[in-house]
């Protein structure tokens, strides 16, 4: 776990409050999307539950209206068999991902019964890589369906890493991912 967040984030911040955050290189995010998470928003007008799948509108910006409160995070059971890991390059002085993947899979590599790979660090805001999960479900090699981890983003470039090495990176650290999460997966 000492991938996950800056040492203040592990020592002091909340799930729910990197969620709300919705910084766009945070790792919470990507875990919670892998884990088909999703929130409980509570206002004066009552509680409703939103998948964090959509919950990420912009960077640092979320489905959360201006009069309500994240309240829970809840996340259902991973399916039999399944298993997760998280993978990232992170930038060191922040600690924040350059590119960070958390993935959770059920099967084997060519018969996938389920899979989640949510991507951190690249796009405008933290996102499942369904073209990844589909490739894997389809029966695609984990090389092969993780060559697919930026399709359809506007892959992020700033002072830390530019675009083409974000995507590349991408592709790279989702198949670490992938294959630690086989690895766990019984």
């Amino acid at each position: 776990m000492q991938t996950i967040g800056d040492v203040q984030v592990r020592n002091l911040g909340t799930i729910g409050g990197s969620l709300a955050h919705a910084d766009p290189v945070s790792d919470a995010p990507a875990i919670g999307l892998a884990s088909d998470g999703s929130v409980v928003l509570r206002s004066s007008r009552g509680e409703r539950v939103v998948p964090l799948d959509g919950f990420f509108t912009g960077p640092f910006q979320t489905a959360i209206e201006p009069d309500e409160l994240l309240v829970a995070y809840r996340r259902p059971a991973f399916p039999a068999g399944a298993g997760g890991a998280f993978r990232n390059i992170e930038q060191r002085a922040s600690g924040y991902s350059l590119v960070g993947v958390a993935a959770v899979v059920a099967g084997r590599p060519g018969a996938v019964t389920h899979a989640r790979v949510a991507i951190t660090g690249v796009g405008e805001v933290p996102y499942r890589a369904k073209a990844v999960e589909d490739a894997l479900t389809g029966g695609a090699s984990i090389e092969e369906a993780a060559s697919h981890a930026a399709d359809g983003q506007e892959v992020n470039a700033d002072i830390h890493a530019g675009r083409e090495y974000r995507t590349a990176m991408a592709a790279v650290i989702t198949r670490r991912a992938l294959e630690a999460a086989f690895a766990d997966a019984g």
